[in-house]
Formats: C-alpha cells, structure tokens, sequence
C-alpha cells in the first residue's frame, strides 16, 4: 500500500514514524487503563481532549465564521451528551 502510490511521500513518512508507536503504546494503554477506575479514565481523557482543543485553537488560523460555527457545535454535541448522561434509558 505505501510503494503503490496512493499516499504522497511525507504521509507515508508520517505513517511509519506512528507504527512503532501505536505499536507498543495501544497495549501499554490497556494495562494502564485496565489499572485504573473508570472515572480516573474518564478524567484523563478529558484533560487530553482539553490539551488537545487548546493546542488546537493556538495553532489553526481561524475566521469568525469558523469560530462560531464551532462553538455552536461544541455546545449542541454538549447538550446532546449531557441529556445521554442524565438517560436512565440503559442502566
């Protein structure tokens, strides 16, 4: 797949510089999440959503339109997850 040509030379860089990595980090992060509780897993996961959504915001250009666009989706989905939360649907 990567010598046939459908990824540009850098992407297929970009891929095997992450196989190693996905490699060995998947099953490490298994065992470390199968060692904690579901609320530290929860938790750390929503501080790296955080860093990643700041990250983000600092390094993409942004037009206003973009801006609100994403804002507005960002409190919809919200919403949306916290009435799923709040569900006593499948408990």
């Amino acid at each position: 797949l990567i010598g046939s040509g459908l990824f540009v030379p850098p992407i297929s860089a970009y891929w095997l510089a992450a196989v190693p990595i996905v490699a060995m980090g998947a099953p490490l992060g298994v065992y470390v999440c199968s060692r904690m509780s579901r609320i530290r897993v929860v938790q750390t996961l929503i501080f790296l959503i955080l860093i990643e959504l700041i990250s983000s915001l600092l390094l993409i250009p942004l037009t206003a339109d973009i801006a609100l666009a994403s804002i507005t989706l960002f409190l919809a989905f919200s919403g949306v997850y916290y009435l799923m939360y709040r569900s006593r649907r499948y408990v």
